[in-house]
């Protein structure tokens, strides 16, 4: 890994989405390079080009703590602030910058609703701070409970016991998480007996909730993806696009877990 040290300009930006009313991101680029990310994709559209590939660089933004004190003077009370859209607030530099535990802390006694995404079990440093305030939810990243498949399209990733431990840990300080199911692994999950495995472990987790994600940008790693997955003697799809919701909603409700899924490019 390439690490910088940076002095970020700002911090908060608008969100487009409609998820949150700002995006913070406490790093760029991200240790884990997933296969699947859509950060590469949206950086080469940007003309944001990287000489390093992704995965093997990140940036700190060092004065990431300072900066958000003062944009904070511009956002209204009760804003959506959602970390980690862009980066993993909680890769392996986190231990040693500690930078987003230093964003928590000053959002901690302030009127925001604060949402993380995050695929790693490093959160549970802060969780005894997170389960401290008053409006915060974990947005747990699971594509898949199966580390076959885990470690053909995210290697460099946790394992997924350990992110399943870690939703454990987390529900049971009272923490609300979301488990994403996103995005949606064609060939991979998309088939009765993944989905009824991967709803039990979920709910064995405490967790609730789980939101699907069914993201097109899948198409410009077709290749690469299908021979990975047909690598460990997967990619045919059991279940069409139109159907996996259907079956989804259906095993998952009958594990207790609330279902949402959505489809976005």
């Amino acid at each position: 890994m390439i690490i910088e040290e940076i002095r970020c300009k700002s911090l908060l930006h608008r969100c487009p989405m409609d998820f949150a009313d700002f995006t913070l991101n406490p790093y760029e680029g991200c240790a884990f390079g997933c296969l699947y990310c859509y950060v590469p994709v949206i950086r080469v559209k940007r003309g944001q080009e990287d000489a390093v590939p992704w995965g093997q660089w990140a940036r700190v933004k060092i004065n990431a703590r300072e900066v958000l004190r003062h944009e904070l003077k511009r956002a209204p009370f009760g804003s959506r602030i959602a970390f980690g859209t862009a980066t993993d607030s909680y890769q392996p530099l986190e231990k040693r910058y500690r930078i987003t535990r230093g964003l928590l802390e000053e959002l901690s006694w302030l009127p925001y609703t604060v949402s993380i995404t995050t695929r790693s079990p490093i959160v549970l440093q802060d969780a005894d701070l997170i389960a401290s305030m008053s409006d915060i939810r974990i947005n747990f990243s699971l594509p898949t409970h199966d580390d076959r498949v885990r470690k053909t399209l995210e290697p460099y990733a946790p394992s997924a016991q350990s992110r399943l431990k870690a939703i454990e840990r987390l529900t049971a300080k009272g923490v609300a998480v979301n488990v994403f199911m996103a995005p949606l692994l064609p060939g991979a999950m998309d088939n009765e007996s993944m989905i009824w495995r991967y709803c039990k472990a979920v709910a064995d987790s405490g967790a609730k909730r789980v939101v699907c994600g069914s993201l097109r940008h899948l198409a410009y790693f077709r290749k690469a993806y299908q021979q990975r997955l047909e690598s460990i003697g997967m990619g045919q799809s059991a279940l069409t696009r139109e159907q996996f919701p259907i079956v989804l909603r259906q095993i998952g409700e009958s594990q207790g877990l609330c279902i949402d899924c959505y489809d976005r490019g």
